[in-house]
């Protein structure tokens, strides 16, 4: 319980924000960014619908640049 408390669940991560961004872009969607607000607002607690964002990054992922140049 304690690891729970200390260790989020959810980390933003670039490559997270740069496929919320693209998916906004290019469909008008903002559920990407939804999902990601709502990881921020909530990092230590589990949520099934978000459960996505708590996945290491692809090695394929790694590495990304956003636009900002983070």
């Amino acid at each position: 319980v304690r690891m729970r408390r200390a260790n989020p669940r959810y980390i933003m991560r670039n490559h997270r924000v740069a496929a919320a961004v693209d998916m906004a872009a290019a469909t008008g969607s903002l559920s990407g960014v939804a999902d990601l607000l709502e990881a921020a607002r909530h990092p230590f607690d589990g949520n099934v619908r978000i459960d996505h964002l708590a996945v290491p990054p692809f090695p394929e992922e790694r590495g990304i640049r956003t636009t900002c140049g983070t």
